[in-house]
C-alpha cells in the first residue's frame, strides 16, 4: 500500500515539479520533503498537507488515503464534512486528521 510520501512524490513528478520548488512553495526545506517522500516523516502537519495539495493541484483526501481506498471512496463526496455519515464508518484517527486539516484550511484560507 501506498503511503503519502509515496504519493506526493508520484504527483510532484508528474507535474515536473522539483523537491525545492515544492518546499519552497509551502516553506519548508527540501529535507523535510524529502524525508516525507522518502517515508522517514510518516505524516506532515495539517497546514503542510493543505499547502502540499494545493502546490500539487490536488485534493488532501487523496494523498491520505490514495484514490483506490475505501476510505478516499467513502469521503471524497462529504469533504470537508468530516461528520456526514460517510466519514462517521471512518476510522477515529481519521476523522481527527480531517478535521484538523478542516480548521488549518479555514485559518489559512477563510475569511
Amino acid at each position: 500500500m501506498k503511503d503519502i510520501g509515496t504519493r506526493v512524490s508520484a504527483i510532484r513528478r508528474e507535474r515536473k515539479i522539483s523537491t525545492s520548488a515544492l518546499a519552497q512553495a509551502i516553506g519548508v526545506s527540501s529535507t523535510a520533503i524529502s524525508k516525507l517522500e522518502s517515508g522517514d516523516t510518516a505524516m506532515p502537519r495539517a497546514d503542510h498537507l493543505l499547502r502540499i495539495a494545493a502546490e500539487l493541484g490536488t485534493n488532501p483526501v487523496r494523498l491520505v488515503f490514495g484514490e483506490d481506498s475505501e476510505e478516499y471512496r467513502r469521503i471524497n463526496d462529504a469533504w470537508p464534512d468530516t461528520n456526514a455519515d460517510r466519514g462517521r464508518a471512518m476510522q477515529v484517527k481519521y476523522r481527527r486528521l480531517l478535521a484538523r486539516i478542516h480548521l488549518a484550511f479555514l485559518e489559512e484560507f477563510g475569511e
